[in-house]
């Protein structure tokens, strides 16, 4: 049976649940003059199993992790440990511990992030393969994918007019917004990449004659000096008005949105990818059945009805329905992986170039 997944519906931790238990064992032996073990007599008795754990690296925020994993503490009994951070910091870490990872699970980042360093993975094809979008489904199942995250531009509102807005790839490179796009550094942050990428695969469909080059430069300039550390930077720069344009994801901008921010949100008539994130076994991990239950979760028409209804996140079930109302490419992504480093390698450059103020 598909447990009902309600927002703000979960459970206490069971780690503070035992925590709380602890203090009141504590507090009522002293009360009734009963001798209380050492410390780590106490820390013996609660001491965790390790068939009943699992270690997971995100790079997700924790309005996203955080009810998600306590309903599966509470369904599975299995109790679990999350270190976050970006997505690429998250991956240089777990290549980093190779030789003896720490981390049973990579839970979150564009797929083809993950695509990048599948080598660290273990695959597993799991439980609802079947009902999942197959448009980005790893073949060899170093992956499973969790959401779709379509790329979209936002606005301010009270800066900028509905018909001054950014339509297209093309009119956001035309030059009329230069230095007031908020963009975090793809370096750092797996969906600028994934924009990054989106607009060399769709700028030359515009008829546009100029060389991968030439629009990395375009793009550079377009951005101007200030390169966000974090995708979150993005939204928040907007809204504070110090930009006034902004290159996202649609969970960010309809989060948002829906909160009240003065933006809007625009999906670009030329295309745009809508590559979802996943979730990764980490290849030698300790807990192997937990990450393989852990996927099977996260992939589950219970999380993916949550995701669509409360954290305005598409579902990549195909029994859950989602509006496909905007021009959606298929997103290269052997390209984006084989290019990586070449592609990061020339952002790089070209962006101290400009802040140093030579030519791009």
């Amino acid at each position: 049976m598909v447990r009902s997944f309600k927002k703000g519906n979960f459970h206490l931790s069971k780690k503070i649940s035992a925590a709380i238990f602890i203090t009141i064992v504590i507090i009522f032996s002293l009360i009734l003059g009963i001798d209380i073990p050492e410390k780590d007599s106490v820390n013996d008795v609660y001491q965790l199993s390790e068939d009943n754990k699992l270690i997971v690296y995100t790079a997700h925020k924790p309005e996203i992790y955080e009810p998600i994993i306590q309903e599966f503490e509470d369904e599975t009994g299995i109790w679990v440990e999350v270190h976050s951070g970006g997505t690429n910091q998250m991956l240089e870490l777990i290549a980093s511990e190779n030789n003896d990872p720490y981390a049973d699970i990579m839970f979150g980042g564009g797929v083809d992030s993950l695509d990048s360093y599948s080598s660290y993975f273990e695959p597993y094809i799991g439980i609802n393969e079947g009902h999942l979008d197959d448009s980005y489904t790893s073949v060899s199942g170093s992956y499973t994918v969790f959401s779709s995250l379509p790329i979209v531009f936002i606005y301010n509102t009270k800066l900028i007019n509905y018909n001054e807005r950014p339509k297209s790839w093309a009119s956001l490179l035309s030059g009329a917004y230069d230095g007031e796009i908020a963009y975090a550094d793809p370096c750092t942050s797996g969906s600028s990449y994934t924009a990054l990428m989106t607009m060399l695969q769709i700028m030359p469909l515009n008829d546009s004659d100029m060389s991968e080059d030439e629009l990395l430069s375009r793009f550079v300039n377009s951005i101007g000096a200030e390169v966000l550390d974090s995708s979150s930077d993005v939204v928040t720069q907007v809204i504070a008005g110090r930009k006034t344009i902004g290159i996202t994801t649609e969970e960010v901008a309809r989060k948002n949105i829906s909160g009240g921010a003065s933006i809007e949100m625009v999906y670009p008539e030329d295309g745009t990818a809508a590559l979802p994130d996943g979730c990764a076994i980490v290849k030698g991990s300790k807990h192997l059945d937990n990450a393989r239950a852990f996927i099977d979760f996260v992939s589950g028409r219970s999380v993916q009805s949550y995701l669509s209804q409360y954290q305005f996140r598409r579902s990549v079930r195909d029994d859950i329905g989602e509006s496909s109302d905007i021009n959606v490419i298929i997103y290269d992504i052997d390209k984006a992986t084989s290019k990586r480093s070449e592609i990061l390698d020339k952002w790089s450059r070209l962006s101290e170039s400009y802040r140093s103020g030579d030519d791009t």
